[in-house]
């Protein structure tokens, strides 16, 4: 493999470890699971996320958001990101320099052709324990899963060169910001994804191959033991014809170049 070849590594929920150009761009990176007692371990983030130049989130919820700071502790990564992201990681005592809020509509330049469009999305109804307000100042505390609401709701549409990604990091879209966008791979969260989503994707993206994500259990085991749920079967189902690639957990996989 060349600099120029894009690699992906999947570790679980919306979490991916995208290597292209020498340099390494995290995506919602998240290895603590949800039966933990941390809210981030840190001997999990040290074993499974060795190395990182830029972090993007693409909203804030825990399960997005919650080892981004010591993953920035350890690699000094920058951090692109809503309000309430920023305002989380500052808490954390994350220093300004490494925070970099975006918003619906920006383009974040990076080096060797790589950009990202930042793209207004809505996040799943969520289950009665999660937050979907904003934050607006650094949070007194941050001591549960329920103290991190999701802020701003973003897709993520990542142009590695030649090479488009989409992300959507939850089962829900906002046509009017992403209707008619194109790309090669779409990275797309079907976490117990609501009735009509296989056909509001149809409808709006136009892409070459489909990538589950988010379709774990979420649950504390070995990530090499990373459960799958039956999303990805009942997507399928809904969408025929679908050209689907499934990334194996903890593997890094060349996907194009």
């Amino acid at each position: 493999m060349t600099e120029n070849t894009l690699t992906a590594k999947w570790l679980g929920i919306n979490a991916f470890a995208f290597r292209f150009g020498g340099k390494v761009i995290l995506l919602d990176p998240c290895v603590t699971r949800g039966d933990s007692p941390l809210l981030s371990d840190p001997a999990l983030v040290k074993k499974y996320i060795p190395e990182a130049d830029v972090i993007f989130v693409s909203h804030s919820h825990w399960d997005h958001l919650a080892d981004v700071p010591e993953i920035v502790r350890n690699t000094g990564a920058h951090v692109y990101g809503s309000e309430t992201t920023a305002f989380i990681l500052r808490y954390y005592g994350i220093s300004a320099a490494n925070i970099h809020i975006v918003r619906a509509g920006d383009t974040v330049q990076l080096d060797h052709g790589v950009t990202v469009d930042v793209i207004e999305s809505r996040h799943m109804k969520p289950t009665p324990d999660w937050t979907e307000t904003f934050l607006h100042a650094v949070p007194a505390k941050v001591a549960v899963r329920a103290d991190m609401p999701s802020g701003d709701v973003f897709a993520l549409h990542f142009h590695f060169g030649a090479l488009d990604l989409l992300n959507l990091g939850s089962a829900n879209l906002h046509p009017p910001a992403i209707r008619g966008i194109a790309t090669d791979f779409f990275f797309c969260g079907i976490s117990r994804y609501r009735e009509g989503f296989p056909q509001l994707v149809r409808d709006n993206i136009t892409f070459k191959t489909f990538v589950p994500t988010h379709h774990d259990d979420f649950k504390t085991r070995p990530l090499s033991d990373i459960v799958l749920r039956g999303d990805l079967e009942r997507f399928m189902a809904e969408y025929p014809g679908l050209n689907c690639l499934e990334l194996p957990p903890l593997q890094e996989i060349a996907i194009g170049g």
